[in-house]
């Protein structure tokens, strides 16, 4: 998964395992992340086939249907909840969403209107909006060791500007997961007052 290219390998190569130690290989499991999964399929037949169970498992509690590796999968899952990732890096396929997030009563008036989910970046879902030459962006960012959400102007160029900003609640699932918080947004400059508030449709 992800890392090998090997296909998972039939039930039949866990045999090998004790009842006892198979368990306790499933409930570790639980606990490590698409990298360390992708890591660990690599290191035997055995674990190839339980790593990429486990990763199918929990992919399919969060309701997806697409048509990518499991590992790969669970590491975009990952990265909507926010979860950085370190080492060897488990490619992301971009998922996606078909909600729009509108962005109303920001003092600058080109910020205003609807964006839409353009791709996946390291830390989640990035949302685009375009207003003739210039782009509007919204996503989140590290600044130190804390994630904020950013609302900025042409992110990929060299004359890139950040607007506005929020905090990414502790439990996002408050709010919209995986989308911008409808309030408490702040902005860089008094001059680009009042901040906005968003909401998802």
């Amino acid at each position: 998964v992800g890392l090998c290219s090997s296909p998972a390998m039939e039930p039949r190569e866990t045999k090998g395992l004790t009842r006892p130690a198979h368990l306790a290989l499933g409930l570790a499991l639980k606990f490590l992340s698409a990298r360390d999964l992708a890591i660990l399929s690599c290191t035997s037949s055995k674990t190839r086939f339980i790593c990429e169970r486990e990763s199918r498992t929990r992919c399919l509690k969060m309701n997806f249907d697409y048509h990518y590796t499991w590992a790969k999968l669970l590491r975009a899952c990952e990265v909507v909840e926010g979860k950085p990732q370190s080492g060897p890096a488990v490619p992301v396929p971009s998922i996606c969403s078909t909600r729009r997030v509108f962005v109303e009563g920001a003092g600058i008036p080109e910020v205003n209107g609807e964006y839409v989910n353009s791709g996946m970046g390291v830390n989640g879902r990035v949302f685009t909006r375009r207003v003739r030459d210039e782009i509007f962006v919204i996503r989140k960012l590290y600044s130190g060791h804390q994630l904020f959400w950013y609302l900025s102007r042409n992110a990929q160029r060299v004359n890139a500007q950040q607007l506005y900003w929020a905090n990414v609640p502790f439990m996002e699932h408050s709010t919209e997961e995986g989308y911008p918080p409808r309030s408490d947004w702040g902005a860089f400059h008094d001059e680009h007052l009042p901040a906005p508030a968003t909401r998802v449709s």
